[in-house]
Protein backbone atom coordinates (compact mmCIF):
# COMPACT_ATOMS: atom_id res chain seq x y z
CA UNK A 1 0.00 0.00 0.00
CA UNK A 2 1.15 3.63 -0.74
CA UNK A 3 2.50 5.26 2.21
CA UNK A 4 0.13 7.59 3.79
CA UNK A 5 0.62 10.80 2.80
CA UNK A 6 2.36 13.60 5.80
CA UNK A 7 2.96 17.23 5.63
CA UNK A 8 4.77 18.82 2.55
CA UNK A 9 3.62 15.08 0.45
CA UNK A 10 1.12 15.22 -2.36
CA UNK A 11 -2.18 14.07 -2.14
CA UNK A 12 -5.83 13.44 -3.67
CA UNK A 13 -8.72 15.52 -0.81
CA UNK A 14 -11.99 15.55 -1.60
CA UNK A 15 -14.50 18.19 -0.32
CA UNK A 16 -18.30 17.27 -0.30
CA UNK A 17 -19.87 18.01 -3.62
CA UNK A 18 -16.34 17.94 -5.95
CA UNK A 19 -14.53 15.10 -7.33
CA UNK A 20 -11.03 13.62 -5.63
CA UNK A 21 -8.61 16.80 -6.41
CA UNK A 22 -4.63 16.74 -6.40
CA UNK A 23 -2.91 18.42 -3.05
CA UNK A 24 -0.44 18.54 -0.89
CA UNK A 25 -0.80 18.44 2.73
CA UNK A 26 0.58 21.59 4.67
CA UNK A 27 -0.08 20.92 8.50
CA UNK A 28 -1.36 18.25 10.73
CA UNK A 29 -4.22 19.51 12.52
CA UNK A 30 -6.80 18.26 15.71
CA UNK A 31 -7.50 15.15 15.79
CA UNK A 32 -7.37 13.18 12.53
CA UNK A 33 -7.41 16.03 10.73
CA UNK A 34 -5.09 17.78 7.75
CA UNK A 35 -5.09 20.87 6.13
CA UNK A 36 -4.36 20.65 2.08
CA UNK A 37 -3.66 23.16 -0.40
CA UNK A 38 -5.66 22.12 -3.83
CA UNK A 39 -3.16 21.83 -6.43
CA UNK A 40 -3.94 23.92 -9.73
CA UNK A 41 -6.45 26.35 -7.00
CA UNK A 42 -4.30 27.57 -4.46
CA UNK A 43 -7.58 26.70 -2.29
CA UNK A 44 -7.17 25.88 1.11
CA UNK A 45 -9.42 23.08 3.33
CA UNK A 46 -8.69 21.30 6.44
CA UNK A 47 -10.10 18.15 6.31
CA UNK A 48 -10.87 14.69 8.05
CA UNK A 49 -7.45 12.37 6.84
CA UNK A 50 -9.74 9.17 7.18
CA UNK A 51 -12.35 10.40 4.70
CA UNK A 52 -11.07 12.85 2.56
CA UNK A 53 -7.43 12.05 1.95
CA UNK A 54 -6.13 9.35 0.01
CA UNK A 55 -2.28 8.31 -1.08
CA UNK A 56 -1.54 10.06 -4.83
CA UNK A 57 -0.42 6.62 -5.96
CA UNK A 58 -3.73 4.75 -4.16
CA UNK A 59 -6.08 4.68 -7.21
CA UNK A 60 -4.34 5.84 -10.35
CA UNK A 61 -7.89 6.13 -11.47
CA UNK A 62 -8.06 9.44 -10.34
CA UNK A 63 -6.07 10.70 -12.66
CA UNK A 64 -8.24 10.44 -15.73
CA UNK A 65 -11.07 13.31 -15.37
CA UNK A 66 -13.01 11.81 -18.69
CA UNK A 67 -13.70 8.38 -15.10
CA UNK A 68 -15.48 10.84 -12.78
CA UNK A 69 -18.97 10.67 -13.99
CA UNK A 70 -18.60 6.24 -14.33
CA UNK A 71 -16.52 5.62 -11.35
CA UNK A 72 -17.70 8.49 -9.07
CA UNK A 73 -21.47 8.30 -9.78
CA UNK A 74 -21.09 12.17 -10.63
CA UNK A 75 -21.59 14.70 -13.87
CA UNK A 76 -18.77 14.97 -15.36
CA UNK A 77 -17.78 18.56 -14.52
CA UNK A 78 -16.34 18.97 -17.52
CA UNK A 79 -15.88 22.72 -16.57
CA UNK A 80 -13.21 21.18 -14.89
CA UNK A 81 -11.28 19.34 -16.93
CA UNK A 82 -8.53 22.14 -17.75
CA UNK A 83 -7.88 23.34 -14.30
CA UNK A 84 -8.16 19.47 -13.55
CA UNK A 85 -5.00 19.20 -16.07
CA UNK A 86 -3.25 22.02 -14.65
CA UNK A 87 -3.57 20.23 -10.69
CA UNK A 88 -2.23 17.20 -12.33
CA UNK A 89 0.92 18.56 -13.58
CA UNK A 90 1.61 20.58 -10.77
CA UNK A 91 1.30 17.61 -8.27
CA UNK A 92 3.45 15.44 -10.57
CA UNK A 93 5.82 17.78 -11.26
CA UNK A 94 5.93 18.23 -7.31
CA UNK A 95 6.12 14.25 -6.71
CA UNK A 96 8.77 14.27 -9.00
CA UNK A 97 10.87 16.57 -6.31
CA UNK A 98 10.21 14.44 -3.40
CA UNK A 99 12.83 11.55 -2.22
CA UNK A 100 12.25 8.10 -2.62
CA UNK A 101 10.03 6.91 -0.11
CA UNK A 102 11.68 4.12 2.00
CA UNK A 103 10.97 0.60 2.17
CA UNK A 104 8.43 -1.21 3.79
CA UNK A 105 9.86 -1.82 7.30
Amino acid sequence: APPVPTVGFPCWAKVRGSPWWPAVIRAEEEGDSVRVRFCGTGDVATLERASCIKPLREDERLFDAKRWGKDFGRPKWSHLRAPFARAVAEVLALEATLPPAPPPA
